[in-house]
């Protein structure tokens, strides 16, 4: 018996832009000649693009593999095809067993009905026989979550509540094969963690997963094996750890290290004084390892002397929501007509896996005194921390909605143990 649960031959899916049905053309034309009373001649271009090209691979029976690329690289198409939504252009698949997908949010809900009505019409959808709903009902309402909301029409549901219920249906169908694209997103954090508990259950009880997400973290948590998948190629298959550092090193960004003419929020600043340029010393090329101090080098340009320069950092996520900052007032006396180099280090800011940005103040005067600033580049160039160690060790079971700080000193004393006597 063939131990493969999905079987990917030279897979292939082109779209074309720019096409439209023949009545929406013409009824657009008409429109348009209308309004402008004349006849337009102008002949719309179509152009063909592969989402998809040449994609091979195998997923044995019991993995969990996860998806990962930028937007656009093939990620949801792909499963579409799997979940036979829409057919490839070339190339061949092979699914051996029961397959659950849960790829848009509300899939397979009619908004007319209500949360009840929809679990059986989800369920059906899904391949579950009405008998089999009906024994798992009381499993599926309460794992969603929504119990007070199961009479009142799906239409009234948020997109969160959608997704609650639809994950609930499709997680106990008890597929052989559960495919679950991006959808998660939408969830707090006690349904992402239910979620991802009840994948890492169908994966330990040697069904197949397939997994895709922009969270690393929980990809490195729930999938032993990755796709990398790049414009429609696939880029490259492993063990996850090892993708994912790949991943990161192939899409770090650009620094945008020169803040020389970087927007300033107030006229004043860099007139006497300026940060010309902020570089992170990442040890990776791809970013800074997990635990790792953050180092930059600064360069700044003054035309007057400076006693008692001061130092604000402000770290943000990509989102411009201030995760930590700190202060440093270091005895550096600056020069005047003269450009200076600085390392500027945050130690241990036990910064969560994921994208930042450095924002950097100096100004005169003491931390605890009245100041003057000088300059202020609020958004300087951005960051990555990755989910590894330096010593190579992942983060496990870490996801975005715990915060962004990740803290590993903490003291927990045992203390002696007291009998109490039971009446």
């Amino acid at each position: 018996m063939c131990s493969s649960a999905i079987t990917v031959n030279n897979l292939s899916k082109r779209y074309t832009r720019g096409q439209q049905s023949s009545v929406q053309a013409s009824l657009y034309e008409a429109i348009s000649n209308f309004i402008s009373r004349r006849k337009v001649n102008h002949k719309k271009t179509h152009t063909d693009f592969w989402a998809l090209k040449d994609i091979n691979f195998d997923i044995e029976r019991g993995e969990s593999v996860g998806i990962i690329g930028h937007n656009g690289a093939g990620k949801s198409t792909l499963l579409k095809i799997l979940s036979r939504i829409t057919d490839p252009t070339d190339g061949q698949i092979q699914i051996a067993g029961r397959v659950a997908s849960l790829l848009e949010v509300g899939t397979g809900f009619h908004p007319e009905l209500t949360g009840l009505e929809n679990i059986y019409l989800n369920g059906t959808i899904l391949g579950m026989t009405r008998a089999e709903i009906t024994d798992r009902l009381e499993q599926i309402i309460e794992f969603s979550g929504i119990q007070s909301a199961l009479d009142t029409p799906v239409k009234r549901y948020s997109s969160g509540m959608r997704v609650r219920l639809a994950f609930a249906v499709a997680a106990h169908l008890e597929p052989e094969i559960l495919i679950v694209d991006e959808v998660l997103a939408v969830g707090d954090m006690n349904f992402q963690r239910k979620c991802l508990g009840k994948m890492q259950e169908a994966y330990q009880q040697d069904r197949t997963v397939l997994f895709v997400s922009h969270n690393l973290s929980a990809v490195q948590t729930l999938c032993n094996r990755c796709i990398w998948l790049e414009h429609g190629h696939v880029k490259m298959i492993g063990e996850t750890t090892s993708v994912i550092s790949k991943y990161l090193a192939h899409t770090a960004e650009e620094y945008s290290t020169d803040t020389s003419n970087a927007k300033r929020t107030n006229c004043q600043y860099g007139q006497d004084v300026k940060i010309s340029q902020i570089i992170p010393q990442t040890t990776h090329q791809s970013g800074f390892y997990l635990n790792q101090s953050l180092t930059f080098n600064v360069t700044i340009d003054s035309t007057i002397d400076i006693t008692e320069l001061r130092f604000g950092i402000c770290i943000s996520d990509m989102a411009d929501t201030s995760i930590l900052s700190s202060l440093a007032a270091p005895n550096i006396i600056v020069n005047s007509n003269s450009s200076h180099q600085l390392t500027v280090t945050v130690n241990k800011p036990n910064l969560a896996p994921g994208d930042y940005s450095i924002g950097l103040a100096i100004g005169q005067g003491s931390i605890f005194e009245s100041r003057k600033e000088l300059d202020v580049v609020s958004k300087g160039p951005s960051f990555t921390v990755l989910p590894i160690t330096q010593e190579g060790k992942a983060l496990f079971n870490w996801y975005h909605a715990y915060g962004p700080i990740v803290h590993t000193d903490t003291t927990v004393t045992q203390h002696p143990t007291i009998t109490k006597k039971v009446a």
